[in-house]
């Protein structure tokens, strides 16, 4: 599906949306294109259940220096627009360890600050952020 502006992406991940996986490519995008996803860029959703929100990822490899300054474009902005810092805690022990360079985007900021809970991608671990504690 072909994106116009940068808000269509924001409207395709709206949480709820339930789509966990979006690969930009430069131009055309092959139909079938190689599994490894090399020379696009990826954004990883993480799903809201009851249980919370889960993290989300995005990146990109390629070898064409335009092309990664075109994806880390994107990555700039988000990082502009993120908050940073949290604590990665174990919720059986509550051993806690502080994660300094962290960022979360300001949807996951609201979600946290009305009380969903943020997890790891994987595992059981949940985040909680600096500037909401």
């Amino acid at each position: 599906m072909p994106l116009d502006s940068p808000d269509d992406l924001g409207t395709l991940t709206a949480v709820g949306s339930g789509l966990t996986r979006i690969t930009l490519s430069q131009g055309q995008a092959p139909h079938g294109a190689d599994p490894d996803l090399h020379g696009m860029f990826v954004i990883h959703a993480g799903t809201l259940t009851d249980e919370g929100l889960r993290e989300s990822a995005m990146g990109a490899v390629h070898d064409d220096p335009e092309a990664l300054n075109l994806w880390g474009g994107l990555i700039r902005r988000a990082r502009a627009e993120a908050h940073v810092g949290a604590s990665v805690v174990n919720p059986t022990t509550e051993a806690r360890m502080h994660a300094p360079s962290h960022r979360h985007l300001p949807g996951a900021h609201d979600l946290a600050s009305s009380g969903v809970v943020m997890l790891a991608a994987a595992g059981w671990n949940r985040y909680e952020f600096d500037d909401l504690a």
